[in-house]
C-alpha cells in the first residue's frame, strides 16, 4: 500500500500567491515560476508548453511518456482542464484513487476466497491478493456473502460455486488470457479456473488476469452499489432503458478500478502499464473513433456491440477520478438508489450535466491521447462519418418486438432477451435470442450460439 497523502490539486493562477522564489508549477499547459513583486512571492504569467505530434499506438491511443521535470517542479490538475497531459490524469487520478483506498481499513467477514488445495502457482497468488484486497476496499457494499473460487480443475469450481449459491453448468469463458477461464454472476460469485502459470507483469498487466479478478469484481461492486443485482444495468438504445448506466462507464470504470487494484496489489503503479493497456482492444478500424456518447449503449452481451466502450470508458472515468475524486465516482452509483436515472445521479455526484461532461472530454480528448473523432454510430451500426450512406436502413430500436413487452419488467433479469440487431451488419459477438434465424450478408455467416455462461452470441460460421 502506498499512503497518498493529499488528494488536492489546485489550480496555479497567474498573481495568485507562492512559497518560495523560483518554484515552479505546471498547470493548464503552462509553467508558471514563483517571483517576488513588492513585498509578496506570486506566481509569473506562465510561459506556454510546446507541445510535439506525439506517438501513436497501434490501439489509436497516445503512447505515454514521462514529462520531463527539474528539481523543485511541482506538477498540478486543474480539474476537468482540457489541455492536461494524460500523465498528469493519469496521477492525478491515481493519487485519488489510492488516497481513498488508503481510507479503507475495514475487513469484510462476509467474503470469501476458497483455492484448490495444491494450488500454489504465482499466479494464484496474485489473484489471491486482489482479491482481497479488492474485498476491503469494497466490503462495506456487501452486506450478505460473496465467493471468489479459484482452482485447476473445472469440475472443481463449479462444485464449489454451486455449493455457495451459484447456478452454473460450467466456467469456461475466456478474455484472451493463456490458461485462464472464468465466470460470475454480476452479484455473488466469480469463479477462475487456472491451467498455466503467468507472472504478473507490470508494463503488461493484463497478461495473467490479476487485473481481470478486480475488473470482473467491479461489476458485483456497481450492482450492489445500486441495488441493481440480477437487472438490466445498461442502455440498449431503447427508451425502456435510457434511464440506465453507458456501457462506457460499466466497462470502463470496471477497467479503470481492476487496474488500479492490480496495481496497488502488486506494488507497482498504474502507468507503467498503461500504454499496454489501451492495446486491448479488437483490431478494427473504429477503435475509439468515436464520440464518448456513442458508447453509451450496448446491444446484448457481446464486448464490441455495436462500439467497444472499454478505452474510451477508462480514459473518461480516468478524467472524472482526477478532476473530483474517487468517493464521488462511486456516487453515481449510490445515489442511483434514489434517483432511479443515471443522469440526475450523475449530475448529483459529479457537480456537472452528463451533457457538459460530454463537452469537456471531447474538448480534452486529443490531451487525453484518443484520436480525433471519424466514426459516426447510427442506430445499431458504426460508420466512418465520410461514409454515412445517403438512405439509412429502418432502425429496429423502440419497434415492435425490439425489447420488453408493456407488460414485461425490462429490470426482470432480461438479459436471455436483447434486443434485434442490424442484421447487414458485422454482429459478431453482439447479443441474440435464442432460435434466431441465421444471418448470411456481406460480412459473412452468422449463427446464434449458445455459451455456457448463459449468454447467446452471434458467432461467425464457415
Amino acid at each position: 500500500m502506498v499512503l497518498v497523502a493529499s488528494n488536492s490539486y489546485a489550480a496555479v493562477k497567474a498573481g495568485s500567491a507562492c512559497g518560495k522564489v523560483g518554484i515552479k508549477s505546471v498547470s493548464a499547459g503552462k509553467t508558471y515560476t514563483c517571483v517576488k513583486s513588492g513585498k509578496k512571492l506570486v506566481w509569473d504569467k506562465g510561459v506556454l508548453i510546446p507541445v510535439a505530434k506525439p506517438a501513436v499506438n497501434d490501439a489509436g491511443v497516445i503512447k505515454p511518456q514521462e514529462p520531463s521535470t527539474s528539481k523543485g517542479e511541482v506538477t498540478t490538475f486543474e480539474p476537468w482542464s482540457t489541455s492536461a497531459s494524460a500523465k498528469e490524469v493519469n496521477d492525478a487520478a491515481q493519487a485519488n484513487f489510492r488516497a481513498w483506498a488508503a481510507q479503507q481499513t475495514k475487513i469484510n467477514p462476509n467474503h470469501h476466497l476458497v483455492l484448490e488445495a495444491g494450488l500454489t502457482n504465482s499466479r494464484a497468488s496474485n489473484f489471491t491478493a486482489a482479491d482481497k484486497l479488492g474485498s476491503r476496499l469494497f466490503g462495506q457494499f456487501f452486506p450478505d456473502k460473496y465467493y471468489t473460487i479459484i482452482g485447476a480443475n473445472r469440475d472443481w469450481v463449479v462444485s464449489k460455486l454451486n455449493a455457495s449459491g451459484g447456478i452454473y453448468t460450467d466456467c469456461a469463458f475466456n478474455a484472451g488470457n493463456n490458461g485462464l477461464d472464468y465466470c460470475h454472476d454480476a452479484g455473488y460469485t466469480q469463479g477462475y479456473v487456472i491451467t498455466t502459470d503467468v507472472s504478473f507483469q507490470p508494463n503488461n498487466p493484463g497478461s495473467d488476469g490479476t487485473a481481470l479478478i478486480a475488473h470482473e469484481y467491479f461489476h458485483a461492486v456497481q450492482n450492489r452499489m445500486s441495488a441493481m443485482v440480477g437487472k438490466m444495468t445498461v442502455r440498449e438504445g431503447q427508451d425502456f432503458s435510457k434511464h440506465l448506466f453507458p456501457a462506457w462507464l460499466q466497462e470502463g470504470s470496471a477497467n479503470f478500478v481492476g487496474f488500479s487494484v492490480a496495481a496497488l496489489a502488486m506494488d507497482t503503479t498504474y502507468w507503467a502499464g498503461r500504454e499496454a493497456m489501451f492495446k486491448y482492444a479488437p483490431s478494427e478500424p473504429s477503435i475509439n473513433k468515436n464520440l464518448l456518447k456513442d458508447y453509451e449503449i450496448r446491444n446484448g452481451p457481446g464486448n464490441n456491440s455495436p462500439t467497444y466502450p472499454y478505452i474510451t470508458g477508462q480514459l473518461a472515468s480516468e478524467f472524472i477520478v482526477a478532476s473530483v475524486g474517487f468517493q464521488k465516482f462511486l456516487d453515481i452509483w449510490i445515489n442511483f438508489q434514489q434517483t432511479q436515472d443515471f443522469d440526475e445521479s450523475f449530475r448529483k455526484s459529479i457537480g456537472i450535466t452528463l451533457e457538459d461532461f460530454y463537452q469537456k472530454f471531447e474538448k480534452a480528448r486529443k490531451s487525453l491521447g484518443l484520436p480525433e473523432v471519424s466514426w459516426k454510430l447510427i442506430c445499431l451500426t458504426n460508420y466512418p462519418i465520410n461514409e454515412i450512406p445517403s438512405n439509412l436502413p429502418a432502425c429496429p430500436l423502440n419497434k415492435p418486438n425490439s425489447g420488453p413487452s408493456a407488460s414485461q419488467d425490462p429490470n426482470s433479469n432480461s438479459s436471455n432477451s436483447p434486443p434485434p440487431v442490424d442484421r447487414n451488419s458485422n454482429v459478431d459477438g453482439q447479443g441474440c435470442r435464442q432460435g434466431e434465424e441465421p444471418i448470411k450478408n456481406s460480412f459473412g455467416s452468422f449463427v446464434c450460439t449458445s455459451l455456457a455462461n448463459g449468454n447467446n452470441l452471434w458467432r461467425k460460421s464457415g
